[in-house]
């Protein structure tokens, strides 16, 4: 029957020209384009609508694009634009925190330098004041940054609005952060402060700092009253700007684990069923590749030579605490990989043969 299909096949593909042949994929792959695009258009139009949970037929749809593709589906998602500001804002925490460590380090270099270097004043300028200066500016400007931004979230955020104003005025209302902040403003707009140093020694220490001079600051740029009492408390008409930093550094800390507790208390149903989509296609795309590795551990290798590659020092401990060869014991490993890896009956077969289950066992 086949030999018949072929030869009555057979003459008719033949007949076809190779540009009729050109033409037939041409239409199949415009055909293909168009549903594509059909599908891409259904999807987009229903995250728009922030339909919540997403339909399982628009998920595999997301997931079932390429990198590019994907990303411009999952864009309209209702969480995406939270998602991405919250990035920003942890982006922002880091450089807070990167700029306060480099900004103690460059005192700790300028005590350093102190001590016995020749030409002192002339290097320190280059190399302590200059990148103070700027890692100054960047602390500032990344600090009230964050403000700026959470206070977008908020207005994301309506559940969260009140409890996120509540967070910030309890940490972040008092002279310091208004200094902090007219500081910024003053740097970013023409009226640039330059700190000066002190060098401290009572015989058996030296310290340097960098300062400002508080009856300098207060004759350019513009203070808030706030920021004048703070510019005016300061003790010996000096405002050490690492100590200052250390204690804002540590409100920004305390800010940073205050938003971190009301996002992890306040899971919106949108957050979830983004993460529900991204999961599931780390999981597939891990699952694929797991089935490779199995695939070429399979070819006369040993998997227990492979633990301490896949697996960390306490895993493999864990592990090799069960019986060999057991499905127990395969069944624990497993377990180890199915947060990020998504394993189905003919992936976790495979690997109770790789490990040599025996049949009794799987039963």
């Amino acid at each position: 029957m086949s030999t018949e299909s072929n030869n009555v096949l057979g003459p008719k593909i033949q007949s076809i020209s190779d540009e009729e042949q050109r033409e037939i994929f041409r239409i199949i792959d415009e055909q293909q384009i168009r549903r594509i695009k059909d599908e891409d258009e259904a999807a987009i139009k229903t995250l728009k609508e922030k339909v919540i949970p997403t339909p399982v037929e628009i998920r595999n749809i997301i997931n079932g694009r390429t990198i590019t593709s994907r990303t411009e589906l999952i864009v309209h998602h209702s969480f995406w634009r939270e998602k991405k500001l919250r990035e920003g804002l942890d982006a922002l925490f880091s450089t807070v925190h990167t700029a306060f460590v480099d900004v103690c380090r460059h005192e700790a270099a300028l005590t350093s330098f102190s001590l016995g270097r020749k030409g002192f004043h002339e290097h320190v300028q280059h190399t302590v004041a200059n990148p103070f200066q700027k890692d100054v500016m960047a602390y500032c400007a990344a600090s009230i940054g964050v403000i700026d931004t959470v206070r977008r979230i908020a207005s994301r955020r309506p559940d969260l609005s009140d409890k996120i104003d509540e967070l910030v005025q309890g940490i972040f209302a008092n002279d310091l952060t208004a200094f902090i902040k007219d500081l910024r403003n003053n740097l970013a707009h023409g009226s640039v402060i330059v700190p000066g140093w002190t060098i401290q020694s009572d015989g058996l220490k030296t310290t340097g700092a960098m300062t400002f001079e508080a009856k300098d600051i207060l004759r350019l740029g513009d203070w808030s009253a706030a920021s004048k009492r703070f510019i005016r408390d300061a003790a010996d008409g000096q405002i050490s700007i690492g100590q200052t930093f250390t204690l804002h550094h540590k409100m920004i800390q305390d800010f940073s684990k205050g938003m971190d507790d009301l996002f992890a208390r306040h899971v919106t149903a949108s957050e979830k069923d983004y993460y529900d989509i991204q999961d599931a296609h780390r999981r597939a795309a891990s699952g694929m590749w797991a089935n490779v590795i199995v695939s070429q551990l399979a070819v006369g290798k040993d998997p227990y030579d492979y633990l301490h590659i896949m697996f960390k020092p306490q895993e493999v401990r864990e592990i090799l605490r069960l019986p060999r060869h057991s499905k127990q014991q395969v069944d624990f490993i497993i377990s180890l990989k199915t947060i990020e890896t998504e394993c189905d009956d003919n992936l976790r077969n495979r690997i109770y043969a790789l490990f040599q289950v025996s049949k009794d066992d799987e039963g």
